[in-house]
C-alpha cells in the first residue's frame, strides 16, 4: 500500500475477535493483532481508520438475548468499544462506530423472506425490525461516549450510512406514486 502511495486505510475490527463471547473477557491476542496492524500502518505513514462494527455480531449474544432485537446489545457494544479504544486509542484517531445500519437491521431482519444480509432473521412484526435500528442508533450514541471517555487523544468519530433516494423518472402520477412506495420500503 505504501508503494502505491496510499495515505489512509480503513479496516474493520471484529467484535468476536476482541471479545469472543460478546461480553466479558477480552482476547489480548486480538488486541495485539490490531496493535501490530496499526503500528505497521504508521511505520508506512498510512493513517488508520478503524470500523468497530461491520455486521459481525457475536453469536453468543444472538443466543443469549437475540442481539440487535434487545436493548442490551447497545450496552455490550459500548463495553466492546471501550475494550478496543482503551489499548488502541493512542494509535488510532479516526473511529467509525457502525457500518451501514440499514443493512444489518432492515435487510437483516424481516417479517417476510426478504433477507439479504446477516443475521437473516425472520421476525413477527415490522415494529421488531424498527427496534433493531433503534438499538443500533442507541449503540452508536453510547459508542461515541465510550470513545471520548477511553481515547487519550482527540479523535474523529462517525458512522457510515448508506441511504438511497428514490425519485420518479418523470412527473407522472404513476411514477410519483411508485417512487413514494419505493422510498417507504
Amino acid at each position: 500500500m505504501a508503494q502505491l502511495g496510499v495515505k489512509h486505510y480503513r479496516f474493520s475490527i471484529a467484535w468476536p475477535r476482541i471479545i469472543p463471547d460478546g461480553r466479558g473477557t477480552v482476547n489480548e491476542a486480538g488486541i495485539d493483532f490490531y496493535r501490530r496492524l496499526v503500528d505497521c500502518l504508521h511505520q508506512h505513514n498510512i493513517t488508520p481508520h478503524a470500523t468497530l462494527f461491520h455486521w459481525d455480531s457475536p453469536q453468543t449474544l444472538e443466543d443469549l438475548y437475540r442481539s440487535w432485537r434487545s436493548r442490551e446489545m447497545a450496552k455490550d457494544f459500548a463495553d466492546y468499544v471501550t475494550a478496543v479504544v482503551s489499548p488502541l486509542g493512542d494509535r488510532i484517531t479516526n473511529w467509525i462506530t457502525i457500518n451501514e445500519i440499514t443493512c444489518f437491521t432492515h435487510l437483516g431482519y424481516a417479517v417476510n423472506s426478504d433477507l439479504s444480509h446477516a443475521p437473516g432473521t425472520l421476525v413477527n412484526t415490522n415494529k421488531e425490525v424498527w427496534q433493531t435500528s433503534h438499538h443500533a442508533l442507541l449503540a452508536y450514541g453510547l459508542a461515541i461516549q465510550a470513545i471520548r471517555a477511553a481515547s487519550p487523544t482527540p479523535c474523529l468519530i462517525c458512522l457510515v450510512d448508506n441511504i438511497s433516494v428514490t425519485v420518479p423518472i418523470s412527473e407522472t402520477p404513476e411514477n410519483i406514486k411508485a417512487a413514494q412506495q419505493a422510498f417507504h420500503l
